[in-house]
């Protein structure tokens, strides 16, 4: 037990950090993986009207709520690793471009890399968790320091990407792609134009390039992103709240 708390004594200066990176992939997670927040954001948004377009042979093509329903759960299912492609065929068209199925692929492959990550990291500060549930006031005053730098910093950055959004939400957008998708090939594929980046799909009359941005449109993301601010703001108080009582307690 005295080794469990030397470990965990040294872990603890991490522990805030683990915390945030924990809270962002949860509410990460359940935004994606919740087919209710993407049939919430298609009517807010008027999805179905959107998706109504001409192909080149001057042929209508348009979408109903059944449509829309198997597109949102081939998302779903794709980037939760439950069908191979998020390919869907509507009266016997192909609905995504290729450039759509590359990008969605890169997406799915870093919320995999990142989903591992959190959950090794969950793994490494167990001795911690341990250590916490027999002594919590003690852990919890050990924290307030680490909590109070960490947190700090980065409600900083918070602060600032907030103020980022709020002028220029797609310069932020920009931004955050060259981060995630630092090969310029890969970035390309991130954006994009009634003309694909791939002779395939300019090839075919029946593809619409800008079908997925259509259907995960900019407010989709700008939602997101303030209900992930949010909740990580929302750990970030409570969490401080709580050292900072313990110390409170401790001193008086």
């Amino acid at each position: 037990m005295i080794a469990l708390n030397k470990i965990s004594k040294k872990i603890t200066p991490f522990i805030p950090f683990v915390i945030i990176l924990f809270s962002i992939w949860l509410i990460t997670i359940i935004l994606m993986s919740g087919k209710w927040y993407y049939s919430w954001q298609f009517k807010k948004n008027n999805t179905l009207e959107t998706l109504t377009w001409t192909t080149r042979n001057g042929e209508k093509m348009e979408y109903d709520e059944e449509d829309l329903v198997e597109i949102r759960d081939a998302i779903v299912e794709y980037l939760f690793n439950r069908r191979d492609t998020m390919q869907v065929e509507i009266d016997g068209h192909e609905f995504f471009s290729y450039q759509a199925l590359e990008h969605m692929r890169l997406v799915r492959n870093l919320m995999n890399r990142w989903t591992i990550i959190t959950i090794v990291l969950v793994i490494l500060i167990i001795p911690w968790i341990i250590c916490f549930i027999k002594n919590p006031k003690e852990y919890l005053s050990d924290l307030f320091k680490p909590t109070y730098i960490t947190y700090a910093v980065i409600a900083g950055v918070l602060i600032v990407l907030g103020i980022m959004m709020l002028i220029n939400f797609d310069w932020t957008f920009t931004w955050f792609h060259h981060i995630l998708f630092p090969k310029p090939s890969e970035f390309e594929d991130a954006f994009f134009t009634p003309t694909s980046n791939y002779e395939v799909d300019n090839n075919n009359p029946y593809i619409n390039n800008l079908m997925l941005v259509t259907v995960l449109s900019i407010e989709v993301f700008m939602d997101a992103a303030w209900i992930i601010v949010g909740f990580v703001v929302a750990i970030l108080i409570t969490l401080f709240v709580l050292t900072f009582i313990n110390k409170k307690k401790k001193m008086a």
